[in-house]
């Protein structure tokens, strides 16, 4: 009798591990797409994963990071500073990797949170898709690889982790975006504002605490995902003066993303901040940058880029 319940002792226990092992296969999650479309209380239970995918941007920001798309992307971050010492990675844009981890709930999207990546070979990257309209996301397009075309509104070198790197500022029909590109630029920075451009990278979308979208960012790597289409005029303050009352006023075409010139008289100045303006056409006008110190009543001649401002605050 005791021998009989010794076997059915291990009957059971046996089949019960092996149903748990069959359970959590079944569990792991292998595409990207999957991971993305989980409820932000899901993504927060740590569904383990093991996805395969071509690695499409480096932050160099962000340690221990990356994006990788396997026919959809998503970022890949290191587990909790309490799972053990941040892992080393030394993958490159275009390594085809394995990603072994658990899910995580992200900031603003799910995420993954690796333990172990293994480079399997080198592999094309994916196709970028072409976003015409800004505005409307609401991050369908975070972690892809995406391609844009707008205006330089503005441009500089920053540096990130060490690194020396590109910010622009660019401006389209349907509204702004950042473009990061971590690799030095050696042509003169100024060349690059008002110029025509296309750039690619991957989407990442810029959020509030309440993980709302709120704009978008273009990240890369390779200084080729930035393509100049038409150079910048060369003399600012040749482009035709318009009255100042003209420049924010309604055109079939849209809003202008091109520099205007103008004239006026400041009428108010807060050095590195801001200066307003006005003229005969236009009592009151608002420009914002780094400015010198002008006092008021001086008469000015300038160029810029006209846009409506989403905060009213100075």
């Amino acid at each position: 009798m005791r021998r009989v319940s010794a076997v059915i002792f291990a009957f059971c226990f046996f089949g019960f591990f092996r149903a748990i092992g069959q359970e959590s296969e079944a569990e792991i999650l292998t595409r990207c797409a999957e991971i993305r479309a989980l409820p932000r209380e899901r993504a927060m239970q740590g569904i383990p994963v093991r996805v395969r995918g071509v690695v499409t941007m480096l932050p160099l920001d962000s340690p221990a990071s990356f994006t990788v798309d396997d026919g959809t992307g998503i970022w890949v971050g290191p587990p909790p500073a309490s799972a053990g010492p941040a892992l080393q990675l030394k993958v490159q844009v275009g390594d085809l990797v394995e990603v072994v981890g658990r899910t995580h709930a992200g900031h603003f999207a799910p995420t993954i949170a690796f333990s172990d990546v293994q480079i399997l070979g080198r592999a094309p990257l994916p196709e970028s898709r072409q976003i015409d309209r800004l505005g409307l996301e609401s991050g369908l397009h975070d972690c892809q690889r995406a391609t844009l075309w707008g205006v330089v509104q503005s441009a500089e070198r920053v540096s990130k982790a060490g690194q020396p790197s590109l910010n622009l500022r660019i401006s389209t029909a349907t509204g702004h975006f950042n473009f990061l590109l971590y690799h030095p630029f050696t042509q003169p920075v100024a060349s690059l504002v008002d110029a025509e451009v296309s750039v690619t990278g991957v989407f990442i979308s810029f959020f509030n605490s309440r993980r709302e979208f709120l704009g978008a960012r273009i990240f890369a790597n390779n200084p080729g995902d930035l393509k100049i289409l038409r150079q910048a005029g060369g003399d600012p303050f040749s482009v035709p003066i318009i009255a100042l009352g003209e420049a924010m006023g309604f055109s079939s075409r849209g809003m202008e993303i091109h520099r205007r010139r103008v004239r006026g008289t400041v009428t108010l100045s807060k050095p590195g901040h801001f200066f307003s303006s006005r003229s005969s056409s236009m009592p009151y006008g608002l420009t914002r940058g780094r400015w010198r110190g002008w006092s008021p009543a001086r008469w000015l001649k300038w160029r810029a880029f006209f846009r409506w401002s989403t905060t009213g605050r100075r």
